[in-house]
């Protein structure tokens, strides 16, 4: 979603220690979209979906194979806990696992909007779109 870039690029970005990034993730194709009541609705949506998704591998993994992992990550965590240890995880010394915000990259994309314009901000393959 964030296309390439990470949560600490982008934060970087919006408190002004980045002067600019190249947007190329899938948000960039939609720049206008600003209902941040809706987005932070799909940020829930999006963490509700990876937290099921979850919790059904570790059913299918107890159940069908006989392994158990319930009591290891990211299957002993709640909702909510998923969302911060997986902020907190590192892979090969990289925060791989984190949990995208559309309502970041969109704020993100509104500072770009203002400061740069839609030109800058917006995907250069959204021109090549036949509707």
């Amino acid at each position: 979603m964030y296309g390439g870039l990470s949560k600490k690029q982008l934060k970087d970005y919006l408190s002004g220690r980045t002067k600019r990034i190249y947007f190329k993730g899938v948000m960039s194709f939609y720049p206008l979209v600003n209902d941040t009541k809706q987005l932070t609705e799909l940020d829930g949506w999006l963490l509700s979906v990876i937290y099921r998704a979850v919790q059904l591998r570790e059913q299918l993994l107890r159940v069908s194979w006989k392994y158990n992992r319930s009591h290891s990550f990211p299957f002993n965590q709640s909702r909510e806990q998923l969302l911060k240890k997986c902020a907190k995880t590192k892979v090969k010394g990289k925060y791989l696992l984190e949990i995208p915000s559309f309502l970041l990259i969109h704020q993100a994309l509104k500072k770009g909007l203002l400061e740069s314009g839609i030109e800058k901000v917006m995907n250069s393959d959204s021109l090549n779109y036949d509707y």
